[in-house]
């Protein structure tokens, strides 16, 4: 046996042993005699992607052909060996196909998931220790805390949207206009004249609405001017509103912001192509239309290190930490993991993310909901056990929400569950029926008709009236003509008899 083919032997050996370091120096002095023996340089391969046989580069998941020791064994191998080896480059080619085709159809599955349950967004609203509930007749539900009325919502009716925030809760009506209750301390609440509305924000001590065409208006404490300037805004396709700021994402891709910029939260001036906004106490963060995110403000937990982002679909944040959905279904998170907020590596086939203060959760295109994080709250100073992470046996859900300590789920079927400690009576859910999207187009229908019908009774009493007026005054009570005749009064206008 030859010097190479003894040297050859040894390195197929520490190949077998899963002696990387060995085979690639034997396989080495293989080609220090022969630079073009191409086993050697397959051998050099095969140490590099710790693979003990040759056979078993065909099970590779990334190609080959970029590899220089693969190269180099193509370019000097014979015939034969060469057609053994682009063999496996083209079932490692194929196999990467199939898989690319395969995920392609699975992105495009989660998509049309995500798109069908978009309508059950905002269905669902949870803040502080309340929840509440938009039926799909256009009622309103709602339990928790009710120190102010902010769940004094019975009486609601023809509500499209609705939204919550600290210790109030606002509705948008099918025509356009806006109801609210709750805390009115700084005029929070004081929505009554608005009009043509589109879509309703709430800060903590303030409320915005955007306009059909594309103004804003708002109402509330302006301590920060985070109501002052909005009136200025033009061609707004949505508005945000966190704490004590507003912001205004514009119909080419621009955002406006103004309020408390102490952190500079409200320097969005830069940004460009953004199609969505999350924003936190200290943080916004900004999803792109290429799946790119970009962030400004407080960053002490590193909550908006998110400048590798890529194919990124939702996006959700809350003081400490942001979370990422990606087009595939996997998520990505960044920020403060002291309860495992974060640990969301593993998470596959999501369709929606949702945020609490220690919390993250995500529901799964078969309808199913997991949660990681802290699963305790403080009350009183005392560690508490909550259970908002206690979505293992939930099933059928459409849509998720979280806040704080709480995560509420909304199933298919229009009933819904939460989890929580319940010390207000926010998860109080069991009993709601109907909870879903409203048919806009319907709403606005009966909307209109009921404004036809009142409109018709209004005109109906006045004639009523006018016609009783008339007889008082001895008066054709048909059109209020003089009256003739001596037995029998008749109009000379209209002919009718009394």
């Amino acid at each position: 046996m030859s010097t190479v083919d003894s040297l050859l032997t040894r390195s197929f050996l520490f190949l077998e042993d899963s002696d990387w370091s060995k085979a690639s120096e034997y396989f080495n002095k293989v080609l220090d005699i022969n630079p073009e023996h191409a086993r050697a340089y397959i051998g050099l391969l095969c140490a590099e992607l710790h693979i003990r046989h040759e056979t078993d580069l065909a099970n590779q998941q990334h190609s080959l052909e970029d590899k220089p020791n693969f190269k180099k064994a193509i370019r000097f191998a014979d015939q034969d060996y060469r057609s053994k080896l682009e063999a496996y480059s083209q079932k490692i080619q194929q196999k990467i196909q199939q898989e690319k085709q395969e995920k392609q159809k699975r992105v495009s599955e989660l998509k049309r998931i995500r798109e069908n349950n978009s309508k059950y967004i905002g269905c669902i609203f949870t803040e502080g220790n309340r929840t509440v509930g938009l039926r799909a007749d256009g009622t309103v539900i709602a339990t928790g805390d009710n120190e102010y009325g902010q769940c004094n919502v019975e009486g609601w009716h023809d509500i499209v949207a609705i939204t919550s925030a600290w210790h109030r809760t606002v509705g948008l009506r099918a025509d356009g206009t806006v109801i609210a209750v709750g805390k009115n301390e700084y005029g929070e609440c004081n929505v009554g004249g608005w009009y043509d509305i589109v879509a309703v924000a709430t800060g903590r001590d303030h409320t915005v609405g955007l306009r059909a065409d594309g103004t804003v208006i708002a109402t509330g404490s302006n301590h920060y001017w985070q109501c002052y300037f909005v009136g200025s805004w033009r061609n707004i396709v949505a508005v945000v509103a966190e704490w004590h700021s507003t912001f205004g994402l514009r119909a080419d891709g621009t955002v406006i912001a103004t309020g408390d910029n102490s952190t500079s939260k409200c320097n969005v001036d830069e940004w460009r192509d953004i199609i969505a906004i999350a924003t936190a106490t200290g943080h916004t963060v900004g999803l792109r239309a290429d799946g790119t995110v970009i962030a400004t403000g407080y960053n002490e937990y590193d909550q908006y290190n998110i400048g590798r982002w890529r194919d990124i679909v939702a996006i959700a944040t809350v003081y400490g930490h942001t979370v990422g959905l990606r087009a595939d279904g996997t998520v990505i998170a960044t920020g403060d993991n002291r309860y495992g907020q974060c640990n969301v590596d593993s998470w596959r086939d999501i369709v929606a993310i949702t945020v609490g203060d220690h919390h993250t959760v995500g529901l799964r295109a078969d309808g199913t909901v997991i949660a990681t994080g802290d699963n305790k709250a403080t009350r009183c100073g005392k560690t508490v056990y909550c259970g908002q992470c206690d979505v293992g046996g939930w099933r059928d859900i459409v849509a998720i929400t979280a806040s704080y300590d709480h995560t509420v789920g909304l199933r298919a079927d229009g009933t819904v569950i939460a989890t929580e400690d319940n010390r207000y009576g926010q998860c109080n859910v069991g009993s709601w029926r109907n909870i879903g999207p409203v048919d806009k187009k319907q709403a606005r229908k009966r909307l209109e008709q009921q404004r036809i019908e009142e409109q018709q009774r209004i005109e109906e009493q006045q004639r009523i009236e006018q016609s009783n007026k008339w007889a008082s005054q001895g008066l054709c009570r048909h059109c209020g003509g003089e009256m003739s005749g001596l037995f029998t009064k008749k109009c000379r206008v209209c002919g009718k008899t009394k």
